[in-house]
């Protein structure tokens, strides 16, 4: 298994502030991200929505909370693997992070407009790559394996 590659404190913070320039319009962000979900990849976007009541407020909120700990691993990695879990259970496979990061970092860069340059792009496409090895891994490693990595 490949050793997971986290942020430095630099791309870290740079995620950070621009996640802070979408909290103004994070009902909207969170709105083209499912409408993007809808119109790329419809059983992603079910998987995503299936059985919850969470508003687009909600998830975004979450979205900050991830944020905020790409500098703190232990906890960016409980939480994640607390979400993975949920979304195992509506049904997400493996495969469908990819294109739930496409339609993440495509609304991002919709929300940012011109802010959205290439560094801004490379750090979120590497907290992206986080997040989603971390999930995948503690959600659908089998039981054997995720042991042996605590």
């Amino acid at each position: 298994m490949t050793e997971i590659a986290y942020l430095t404190p630099d791309e870290a913070a740079l995620v950070d502030r621009s996640f802070a320039k979408l909290l103004p319009i994070s009902g909207l962000a969170a709105e083209l991200f499912h409408a993007r979900l809808a119109q790329t990849a419809p059983s992603v976007q079910a998987a995503f929505t299936a059985g919850t009541t969470v508003s687009d407020e909600t998830a975004m909120h979450w979205l900050g909370v991830i944020v905020t700990r790409l500098d703190k691993p232990e906890a960016l990695e409980t939480e994640l693997r607390d979400i993975a879990g949920r979304l195992v259970a509506r049904g997400l496979t493996p495969a469908d992070y990819d294109r739930a990061g496409e339609a993440l970092l495509w609304t991002v860069e919709m929300g940012l407009g011109d802010a959205f340059d290439d560094a801004t792009r490379d750090a979120w496409s590497k907290a992206y790559a986080l997040m989603s090895e971390v999930m995948v891994r503690s959600a659908y490693a089998p039981a054997g394996a995720a042991a042996a990595a605590e």
